[in-house]
């Protein structure tokens, strides 16, 4: 399966869309040494029904 290529660098977008939160500072994942290398963004999906709990687990992220 070929991995998924996403970027936060917005200049070579025409029309650029949000689909998530740019996670590369929280320190929940910095400290833990989680995706180094990479750009990890966190999603919600349209149609959760526990919009709370993502709301949450952004906020345990720590992303400064």
């Amino acid at each position: 399966m070929e991995e998924a290529v996403i970027s936060t660098d917005r200049a070579g977008m025409t029309e650029p869309v949000p689909i998530g939160v740019a996670a590369a500072t929280s320190r929940i994942l910095l400290d833990g040494g989680y995706y180094q290398g990479k750009e990890p963004v966190v999603g919600i999906v349209d149609n959760t029904t526990h919009v709370d709990s993502a709301e949450k687990f952004i906020e345990f992220l720590d992303i400064q």
